[in-house]
């Protein structure tokens, strides 16, 4: 009975620390959010309010958002640039799929991560201090230096 009864109180410990463990799809993310960190980038769990097609109304939606902040502040910016994965009315598109408040181009480089994210990526925002990319970290390791290159690419834009 006793070894019972110490089996049945092994069993409820194992249980708990393995309810307690992180799953496979948290390691990996927490992987991704570590190597973002070390290639300079600010990683936040946050949540990002998006326009709908009619610029209306808006969208809560829950999202991380990896940061290219600035050295210098940008201080001929004086409105954010945002782009989105979908399209807004007064919008232009970018690319295929993709539209912005203010017209660019972009690299191949940058083109070819935008298109092959479609899904993931949800919003690139780019203020006088910084670009913040909001998306759901579907993804692996070699995206984390996709992203960096595209951040950076998007910080070094003008935007008057």
């Amino acid at each position: 009975m006793t070894i019972l009864i110490v089996v049945a109180i092994i069993a409820s410990m194992l249980g708990s620390i393995l309810w307690v463990m992180p799953s496979k799809r948290d390691q990996d993310r927490m992987k991704i959010r570590l190597l973002a960190r070390k290639s300079q980038l600010g990683v936040q769990l946050t949540h990002i309010e998006l326009p709908d097609k009619w610029d209306k109304s808006t969208t809560k939606v829950k999202s991380a958002a990896y940061h290219k902040f600035r050295i210098n502040k940008l201080k001929s910016m004086t409105d954010e640039v945002c782009i989105y994965p979908y399209e807004v009315w007064k919008y232009e598109n970018i690319l295929d799929g993709w539209y912005a408040n203010k017209a660019f181009n972009l690299s191949e480089s940058s083109q070819e991560t935008l298109k092959t994210h479609f899904e993931s990526f949800k919003a690139i925002i780019i203020t006088m201090d910084c670009v913040s990319l909001h998306w759901d970290e579907n993804g692996d390791e070699d995206d984390v230096e996709k992203i960096q290159s595209l951040l950076s690419e998007l910080e070094a834009i003008e935007f008057a």
